[in-house]
Formats: structure tokens, C-alpha cells, sequence
């Protein structure tokens, strides 16, 4: 007599393989995606070129927008992403722009056309840095650089060797910096404050408290304001800092107006002040817009090349994410699928010994089920509950935006490093009760 080949248990394998590739692939396209940061580090040259980083590119334009040099970041090895750009001051009138690489202890230094033509290597510190967050360099060639988490503001000369630091506990993550008027100013984040500090010693002279606007109100970035005198222009973002506003403040902390993005989900990732008019970075939608000094939307800035390419790219990300979407659905579905197949074809063969089935069978004079026959089976009795684990996934994924409004929202902006250890937890508890059960 030959013996029943296993086909329950081949199909309740194959989609345990086919989860766990989607869970590959979801990771995978999930690494895709977070390198498509969209524009951001906003910078002007002396020559008075607009500079600015999307993704691993950099571009240099004119002011007007019009795209000049375009340099793959990736091909230079670097072991992270270009977090820093400023111009350096230069006696022949030639652009030499320092750029800082996170997680690189060296600085570029950058012709006008963005070639890399020379290293400065900071030295002297008494703790290693890994995080250039943001540079600034004064008139006589010292260069200032935030580090982040790393809570400080530290002070170089000309060939990188250390001179001073902010005082131990001053700052709670250290972001935008700028030089004005023998000061060094920096925005304490999760002090909610722009801090001045003494240009030679760093230490703390006075402080502006950052304004709250609607749920936004963590300080990020800053600079001087073109729009009134001593006001400075502020970035202003939600607590995940990604969305956020760009506003004017007043030297007492007063806001005095806002530059509303048109994008629906606003996220400026940098601004610049192009003369008297403001350039902000949009990561939603990978676009650079121009506003007046009254906080009206001029017009989308960049030529036909610059859109082209940042339209591509935001292209890609979204693909990107639909295929996060679409594999972390495969791998619960499938996933849950075959827990429960597997659960419910084992529980039905237990409901009756094997000698009491074959004593049964010989009675009734009925064929016994083959392995597959109990696997269809056990799909028709717990179909169902299928259909209830398939359409609670459909409207979380699918139609959430539109029947849980703000939870849907939220979720969808979990990171992937929350969200997965969610699902799997999830996956682990109905597994448990489904045992229970079937």
C-alpha cells in the first residue's frame, strides 16, 4: 500500500517560506527607503550658489534655480550621510565649502564645483566625535560644529585643532549654529531655547526661549531673520521631529509670523535666506519653495532639471514604501494563515485516536480522509475566523485613513522599528489564543 504523501504539512510550508520571504523583502525595501531623505542642508556659497543635499546627491544652482553641478555623494565611500555644509572664508574669492559626514571623524572641504580637494581632520579633543550635525565658521577661519546627541558645541581653528567646548550640561542636543557679531548662536533643542555663546570661550551669555505654534514645539534649526531687524527665522517641529513649521521670532521669543508650506504634511528639513526672500526644503514631496518676508508662497524654486530629478526621487521612496505596505502584509497573512491551518489541521486529527478512525471507518464502511481531504476540512470549518483576521488587516491597512482618521495616521507613522516588534507581538498572542481555540 503506498503511503499518503504529506501535502497538508508541504502547503502549510511553503506558506511559512513565502512570510518569511515577505518579511526579507519588507526589511529590505524598508532600508531602500530610508535613503530617500529628500532635499535638505541648505547652504550658500560666496560666489552666492545655492548648495543643497537630497538623498546621496548634491546639487549646486544659481539662485534663480538653475541647476549647475550634480555629484554623487555615494561615489566618494563615505560611511555616512553629508549632515553639514558651510561656506569657509577664502582671501582669493574661491568657494572652498567644509562639509561634515556623519559618522566620519574627518571634514571635506569642497571646490565650487563640488570636488572634494582637500580633508581637515579635527584633533585634540578629549573624546572621540562620530556626529557632525551642523558646522559654522567665522570670518577668521574658526569653525564651530554641533554634535547633536552628543549635547555640545565645539571650537576649532583653521587646521582642526581643538580649542574649546560648551560647559558639561548646557545643552540638551545641540542643533543649527551660526556665527553674527563675535557670538556663536546655537538652538538648545530639548531646552526649547537658541542660546548665544561667547565667541572665543563658548561660554553662555543669553537665551531665547522658542515659541509653542499648535502641536509644534521643538526648536530645530535657526537663523537670522531678513524680514525684521534682530528677529530670527526658526524651524519649529512635532516631538517625532519631522513635520513642523518655519516662523520669525522676535528677540523677546514673540512669534511674528509664519511661512505655511503648501505641502499637506509639512516637513522642512532646512531654510535659507536667498537675499529678502526664504528658501525652505519640503520632505513631503521632495520639493524647495520661496516665500516673501510677509510669509507668503512664492512660487516652486528650481528649474525643470532640479524638479525633475527630486520628482524621481520622491518616486522611488514611495514605491519603496508600498512595498514595505504590501510584504508586511504578505508576511502577517500568510503568516497567520498558516499558524492556524497548521493548528486546526492537528486538532481535527486529534479528535479521533487512530484505531477508533480505522475501527470507525470499518464499520460504516466509508473510506477513511486522506491528509488533504482533513486539510480542506479544517479550511471550511475555521473559514470564518479567516476572514475576520483578513479583513481586520484590509481595514488597517486599507481603508484606516478612512474609518480610524488619527489612529490610522499614527501607525502609519511608526517607525519600523516599533511596528515590527508590534506585529510580531501580536502575531505571538493570536497564535496563543488561537490554540486555544481551534
Amino acid at each position: 500500500m503506498n503511503e499518503k504523501k504529506p501535502w497538508p504539512e508541504v502547503l502549510i510550508g511553503l506558506m511559512l517560506l513565502f512570510a518569511l520571504g515577505c518579511a526579507v523583502l519588507a526589511i529590505h525595501a524598508g532600508d531602500k527607503k530610508a535613503y530617500h531623505w529628500g532635499p535638505r542642508i541648505l547652504e550658500q556659497s560666496a560666489a552666492g550658489d545655492v548648495w543643497f543635499v537630497y538623498d546621496q546627491e548634491l546639487l549646486i544652482a544659481r539662485p534663480d534655480g538653475a541647476l549647475r553641478h550634480r555629484v554623487s555623494l555615494s561615489a566618494l565611500g563615505l560611511p555616512g550621510p553629508v549632515n553639514a555644509i558651510v561656506p569657509l572664508p577664502s582671501s582669493d574669492g574661491d568657494t572652498r565649502m567644509l562639509v561634515g559626514v556623519v559618522k566620519h571623524p574627518e571634514w571635506l572641504i569642497m571646490d565650487s564645483k563640488g570636488r572634494v580637494i582637500d580633508r581637515l581632520k579635527p584633533q585634540g579633543i578629549d573624546v572621540p566625535f562620530h556626529e557632525t550635525f551642523h558646522l559654522a565658521a567665522a570670518p577668521d577661519g574658526r569653525i564651530a560644529m554641533s554634535t547633536g546627541g552628543d549635547h555640545r558645541v565645539l571650537l576649532f581653528d583653521t587646521q582642526g585643532q581643538f580649542l574649546a567646548q560648551t560647559t558639561p550640561g548646557l545643552l540638551r542636543f545641540a542643533n543649527g549654529l551660526w556665527y553674527e557679531n563675535g557670538q556663536w548662536w546655537v538652538v538648545d533643542t530639548n531646552h526649547r531655547q537658541v542660546r548665544v555663546l561667547n565667541g572665543a570661550t563658548l561660554k553662555p551669555e543669553s537665551a531665547l526661549t522658542a515659541p509653542y505654534s499648535g502641536g509644534y514645539r521643538v526648536p530645530a534649526l535657526a537663523r537670522r531673520s531678513k524680514a525684521d531687524s534682530g528677529a530670527i527665522t526658526l524651524s519649529i517641529m512635532q516631538n517625532n521631529m519631522q513635520h513642523g513649521v518655519v516662523m520669525d521670532v522676535s528677540q523677546s521669543g514673540e512669534l511674528l509670523r509664519t511661512y505655511h508650506s503648501p505641502a499637506k504634511h509639512p516637513q522642512p528639513a532646512d531654510f535659507l535666506w536667498l537675499g529678502n526672500e526664504l528658501l525652505i526644503t519640503e520632505s513631503d514631496g521632495f520639493s524647495l519653495h520661496l516665500f516673501d518676508q510677509s510669509g507668503g508662497h512664492l512660487k516652486t524654486w528650481g528649474d525643470k532639471n532640479i524638479q525633475s530629478v527630486l520628482k524621481e526621487a520622491h518616486r522611488e521612496r514611495v514605491m519603496w514604501g508600498k512595498i514595505v505596505l504590501g510584504a508586511q502584509a504578505g508576511a502577517i497573512v500568510m503568516g497567520l494563515l498558516a499558524i492556524i491551518a497548521y493548528f486546526g489541521w492537528k486538532r481535527l486529527q486529534q479528535r479521533v485516536p487512530e484505531h477508533a478512525q480505522s475501527d470507525m471507518h470499518s464499520r460504516l464502511g466509508t473510506p477513511r480522509l486522506s491528509r488533504w481531504e482533513e486539510f480542506v476540512a479544517s479550511m471550511i470549518l475555521f473559514w470564518p475566523l479567516y476572514l475576520a483576521i483578513l479583513t481586520m488587516f484590509a481595514l488597517l491597512k486599507g481603508l484606516g485613513p478612512f474609518l480610524m482618521g488619527p489612529l490610522a495616521t499614527f501607525l502609519k507613522q511608526l517607525p519600523a522599528s516599533w511596528l515590527n516588534p508590534a506585529l510580531f507581538g501580536l502575531l505571538i498572542s493570536m497564535m496563543v489564543a488561537l490554540t486555544g481555540l481551534v
